[in-house]
C-alpha cells in the first residue's frame, strides 16, 4: 500500500488518522481530520484515496470510516493476542529501568487472595523473592489493596465481613474503619504502596492495569526491600503507574 512518498511524516499521519477514526464510530470529515491531525487537507486527500480505495477506510457522505480492513486486522490481532507474553514484555522493562523484582498479580475470587501469576526477579543480591503461583491476602499487600480497591463498594463491604483481618506484621490494617479509607485513598491516587504489611522487610507499589472494557486486569507490582523501596519510594510510584497505563493502552484502554 503506498499512502505517500515523504517518510517517517506519512507513517506519523497514518497512525494518527487511524487512531482517530478508530475513536470515532460517526466518522471524521476531512476538515476535521486536518484540525485533529495538524495536517494540510491537501497532503491528508493524498494519504485518504488509496486507503479508501484499497477498503482500510469508507467515505461516505463526506465523512470517513473505519473500513472492513481495518477491522480485519484488529480482529486478528485479538484472536492471536497473548495478555501474558505482552503484560511480561512489560514487566521486562520496568526491571531493567528499576533494577527490582516485578510481579502481575490478578484476584482469586474463590480464595479472596492474589495470586502472582508472573514475576521478574531483580538482578541484585538483596531483592524482593516470591515464586509465581504463590497466594497472598488481599488487605495487607499492596497488589490486594489496590485490587479490593478498584472492586465496587458492595464488593468490599461483603469481603470485609467474610475476611478476619488478621495481623500479618505489626503493621497491617486490622481495623476496618482504616481499611476503608485506605481503599479510598489507593482509588483516588491510583496506586497502592505498602511496606511491611504483608512481610517484614519487604515493600511494593501496584497499579492497576485496565481491559479495553475499563475492568482490572490485575496489578502490576514493583516489590523490594523496605529500605530501598521507602528510599526510592517517588521513582517506584512513577515508573511502575506509566508502565502500567503503557499496558493498558497496548490492551486496548482508552479511559
Amino acid at each position: 500500500m503506498n499512502t505517500s512518498n515523504d517518510g517517517p511524516r506519512s507513517i506519523q499521519r497514518l497512525l494518527g488518522l487511524f487512531t482517530a477514526l478508530a475513536d470515532a464510530p460517526d466518522g471524521l470529515t476531512l476538515a476535521q481530520l486536518s484540525v485533529t491531525l495538524s495536517s494540510p487537507k491537501s497532503s491528508l486527500l493524498i494519504l485518504l484515496r488509496p486507503l479508501v480505495e484499497q477498503n482500510y477506510l469508507l467515505h461516505k457522505d463526506r465523512h470517513y470510516f473505519a473500513g472492513p480492513q481495518m477491522y480485519h486486522i484488529a480482529s486478528t490481532i485479538l484472536t492471536n493476542y497473548k495478555f501474558g507474553t505482552m503484560i511480561h514484555h512489560f514487566m521486562e522493562d520496568l526491571v531493567a529501568s528499576t533494577s527490582e523484582t516485578v510481579l502481575f498479580a490478578t484476584l482469586d475470587k474463590s480464595n479472596d487472595n492474589i495470586v502472582y501469576t508472573d514475576v521478574i526477579e531483580s538482578p541484585k543480591a538483596v531483592r524482593y523473592v516470591t515464586p509465581v503461583g504463590v497466594t497472598r491476602p488481599l488487605y495487607c499487600t499492596a497488589a490486594g489493596l489496590l485490587l479490593l480497591a478498584y472492586k465496587d463498594q458492595a464488593w468490599q463491604e461483603a469481603y470485609m465481613d467474610r475476611t478476619d483481618l488478621l495481623p500479618r506484621t505489626a503493621t497491617t490494617i486490622v481495623d476496618g474503619a482504616q481499611l476503608r479509607d485506605r481503599l479510598k485513598e489507593i482509588r483516588k491516587s491510583g496506586y497502592s504502596f505498602s511496606v511491611g504489611e504483608a512481610v517484614e522487610e519487604a515493600a511494593g507499589v501496584a497499579a492497576p492495569v485496565f481491559n479495553v472494557d475499563g475492568t482490572v486486569a490485575g496489578a502490576l507490582v514493583l516489590g523490594g526491600p523496605s529500605d530501598r523501596a521507602v528510599r526510592n519510594r517517588e521513582e517506584m510510584i512513577r515508573a511502575t503507574t506509566e508502565l502500567a497505563e503503557r499496558a493498558s493502552r497496548a490492551v486496548g484502554y482508552r479511559g
